[in-house]
């Protein structure tokens, strides 16, 4: 009910590649062959990639069911800042240009069906993240926005909202630091 009386949606998600690709930041980092990891980690983001444009279009097709008259705006997706696998003291995998090749994808991705179905495409490019020192492995938390990273999103989906002529009220614990 609260979906239908909505003047303003937004919906993002990185989760169907993060599901696709959040066991392998579990594994025995010893175990494996660097040219394995690498192939098990590009085979990962193939299936959440494939996951994230068969659910994308059912979503906004959803979403615009239930209330044609909000303003829909989609996020985009952005990497994680630092993302480094360390195989040893001696051995790292840098798989920021990995996973970023993927995010580039998803946003071409999600800007076409934005375009085709009449949504707002929100670029979040560049957004902070927990990163893997303050997250260690956990990768479900290293690649989620930190403080900075949410005032960021806000102030990108502000931008979008006004080029829209939408001018909504910001409350709550980031508007202290949002710029206006």
């Amino acid at each position: 009910d609260l979906l239908s009386r909505s003047g303003i949606l937004s919906i993002g998600s990185f989760n169907d590649l993060v599901k696709a690709i959040s066991t392998i930041a579990e594994i025995n980092r010893h175990e494996y062959q660097v040219r394995g990891i690498i192939t098990e980690i590009v085979n990962a983001m193939e299936t959440g990639y494939g996951m994230y444009k068969k659910n994308l279009p059912k979503v906004i097709d959803t979403i615009q069911g239930l209330n044609g008259e909000a303003a829909l705006l989609v996020l985009g997706v952005s990497s994680p800042v630092n993302l480094t696998l360390d195989l040893s003291d001696s051995i790292s995998i840098d798989l920021y240009s990995v996973v970023d090749m993927f995010v580039a994808r998803m946003n071409e991705y999600t800007k076409s069906v934005c375009e085709e179905k009449g949504c707002a495409f929100v670029d979040v490019t560049g957004t902070e993240t927990y990163g893997i020192a303050n997250a260690g492995y956990d990768f479900l938390k290293m690649v989620h926005p930190n403080e900075t990273g949410h005032a960021f999103m806000t102030e990108q989906i502000l931008t979008v909202l006004k080029a829209m002529s939408v001018q909504p009220q910001v409350t709550g614990r980031y508007s202290s630091i949002i710029k206006r």
